[in-house]
């Protein structure tokens, strides 16, 4: 008798607090046909939320939004497994610290999404 190998899905966890349920749905979509089948992806709206799912499930991949509004005393930083703190500190870090100094001095710019929400990817 042969030993069936089981393939791991991969788990993301989006933490996003713009998506309505169908953009969601769309993106968890995309990301499962793109992945043939071998990935879940959970949403969390805010960073309470995000931490109460990390507390019970072991996610391979964490996509936060940096401009979420926050609870009194998270700072999204708890998000940051201690493994990959010096990640963050090299990449996300100074972008947080480049908005810090955006939103002082009162420009109106800030870092925009990586896309829009009514850009659709073709997954093919």
């Amino acid at each position: 008798m042969e030993k069936q190998k089981l393939e791991k899905k991969l788990k993301l966890l989006l933490v996003e607090d713009s998506l309505d349920k169908s953009e969601f749905k769309e993106i968890a979509d995309y990301v499962r046909k793109a992945s043939d089948e071998k990935a879940y992806v959970e949403l969390a709206v805010d960073v309470k939320s995000g931490l109460e799912k990390i507390e019970k499930t072991k996610y391979d991949l964490v996509v936060t939004d940096l401009g979420l509004p926050q609870k009194p005393g998270y700072t999204g930083e708890e998000l940051v497994k201690p493994e990959c703190e010096k990640a963050f500190k090299k990449y996300v870090s100074p972008l947080i610290e480049k908005q810090k100094e955006k939103e002082e001095s009162s420009l109106s710019d800030s870092i925009s999404k990586l896309f829009e929400s009514s850009e659709r990817i073709a997954a093919e």
